[in-house]
């Protein structure tokens, strides 16, 4: 049976219809009855019946537990344990949109022949390495194709490296390459890498799928750049990447994709201490000290869905440079918090780190690489206040 197919705008119409019809989901999916738009959470459960707030055009929102908030496709998604592309193709005769499922025709892939003609230099790299083939056949077999972005990040993980540029940008850091390496970092530094990565990801994702899936928006430029590992909040597996070029200071984001968690989710697990620090790199120098550090991408990078997962913590420990951009920070993540906990709540659990200018150094990074870290940690200034 042919794997029903998209084309341009349908996942929009989808999601739109499915935002304007959210009340009617969350009663069908969740077996709930709404009164004036609220109800008890139909994700986590419980008895009180203003939990759960829904909206047609709006979304829904949990107020008592850790499932936050989202669209209509995200709610259905939640309560039946499935992912966003298969409740779109479910939705979509609702919508108004029918599926293609015609088979497409097969690719075609051009193998370069085994031995290059005599007048023809020498070719330097490998052909692209076949591991992307035997991936896709697993994933085939478990009915997994188009694969989810958690699936595809992981096997990623699995077969991506560690390079020797991207080794000695770490080693740069202060940081084990080794260490590092066993974490989950990777990088892609030549052609053969991201040939495979192209073939890998054009074959796991229709063209339209790739965009919701978080891997279109992927700079495949073919230059040197670090693959920043954001992993699942058990720790077992990925749920995206962020790229940092290895020749200039620029990182890529996924556009049209939202990570799920920050850096290093993993470190909600320590409910007794955690920290906040704005950039991986930081995070991940904290951790190699052994706190639980999260790494925003910006220093106002905080979202308020990620806001539930805090609430266990018995002190949560904020880096902020002494900037604008810090000082910006710093106040919105105070407001969320405070809206979200209280203020008994915030100003019993919340510290905060400030990094002068005085000690010449701009983040958690620069501490460690002039010695600075390490004695900061000791005082731990902040369990005393």
């Amino acid at each position: 049976m042919s794997t029903p197919r998209f084309d341009g705008s349908d996942f929009t119409r989808i999601q739109a219809w499915a935002l304007e019809h959210v009340e009617v989901l969350a009663e069908e999916y969740g077996g709930v009855k709404l009164r004036l738009g609220r109800s008890v959470c139909p994700i986590h459960g419980g008895d009180n019946p203003e939990a759960f707030s829904v909206k047609n055009g709006k979304g829904w929102h949990c107020f008592t537990g850790d499932c936050g908030s989202g669209d209509g496709i995200g709610l259905v998604a939640l309560l039946t344990n499935r992912k966003r592309l298969e409740v779109l193709r479910e939705l979509a005769p609702r919508a108004g949109v029918f599926l293609d499922t015609s088979s497409p025709a097969p690719r075609q892939f051009v193998k370069s022949p085994a031995v290059s003609p005599p007048s023809a230099p020498r070719v330097k790299d490998a052909p692209p390495p076949a591991w992307w083939e035997a991936e896709l056949a697993a994933l085939r077999a478990e009915g997994m194709v188009p694969a989810s972005p958690a699936v595809v990040h992981t096997s990623l993980s699995h077969h991506l490296t560690l390079g020797d540029r991207g080794a000695a940008y770490l080693a740069g850091r202060g940081l084990d390459p080794d260490a590092a390496r066993a974490y989950g970092f990777r990088s892609l530094e030549t052609a053969v890498e991201w040939s495979a990565l192209r073939a890998f990801l054009a074959e796991s994702y229709l063209p339209v799928e790739q965009t919701v899936a978080g891997v279109a928006a992927i700079p495949l430029t073919g230059r040197a750049v670090l693959v920043l590992p954001y992993r699942t909040a058990d720790g077992t597996g990925w749920d995206g990447i962020r790229l940092r070029s290895l020749e200039g200071k620029e990182y890529r984001s996924l556009k049209d994709f939202t990570l799920p968690m920050p850096f290093n989710a993993p470190a909600l697990s320590r409910a007794d201490e955690v920290h906040l620090v704005e950039g991986e790199m930081n995070a991940y120098t904290l951790h190699t000290y052994g706190l639980a550090a999260l790494g925003l991408d910006g220093a106002k990078k905080w979202r308020p869905e990620w806001t539930a997962a805090l609430r266990p913590v018995a002190r949560l420990v904020a880096w902020y440079d002494d900037d604008p951009a810090g000082n910006d920070g710093r106040r919105k993540l105070a407001e969320t918090l405070n809206e979200a906990f209280g203020y008994d709540w915030l100003a019993r659990r919340g510290r905060s780190v400030t990094i002068a200018k005085s000690d010449g150094c701009k983040d958690a990074n620069d501490l460690h690489q002039r010695g600075k870290l390490a004695p900061l940690l000791e005082r731990a200034e902040w369990r005393t206040k």
